[in-house]
């Protein structure tokens, strides 16, 4: 169950252990799939709590997937921005930021771009997942 108010919590608090109690109720669900895909979308510009919630998004996802792959769905935009104006970008060292954690601590990434979007090859976002690329090494081809 996404949620970033409680993932965030401490990991004794009320809040954070009602927020495991509900995941455990999705669990025999996820225990059934052959890999999870939460979704880590931004939502602050908070860079230090959008890490620590997408931490515990993948940490709890390996929880209740009791070691099922998790890969994590991605956004180059803010999710639902009340300060910000509709598709507006994540700023390229955060979004850096944001594929170095998920790379860390997930199995793989997903990168959602909605299908409405017109592809620009030249978009800051995706000349900086290309360079993150480089910088970790490509997957190798399949032959």
């Amino acid at each position: 169950m996404r949620n970033y108010w409680d993932a965030i919590e401490p990991s004794d608090s009320p809040k954070y252990v009602a927020w495991q109690k509900l995941n455990d109720v999705v669990a025999s669900i996820a225990r059934l799939e052959d890999i999870l895909f939460p979704s880590v979308y931004t939502f602050y510009e908070d860079q230090d709590g959008w890490s620590k919630y997408a931490v515990q998004q993948i940490q709890e996802a390996r929880r209740i997937g009791k070691g099922k792959p998790v890969y994590v769905f991605l956004w180059q935009e803010y999710e639902v921005p009340k300060e910000k104006a509709p598709g507006t970008y994540i700023p390229p060292k955060y979004w850096h930021m944001e594929l170095e954690i998920a790379s860390k601590y997930a199995d793989g990434i997903v990168i959602w771009g909605g299908w409405s979007e017109t592809w620009d090859e030249t978009a800051p976002w995706w000349r900086e997942t290309k360079s993150f690329l480089q910088q970790v090494g490509s997957p190798p081809k399949k032959r």
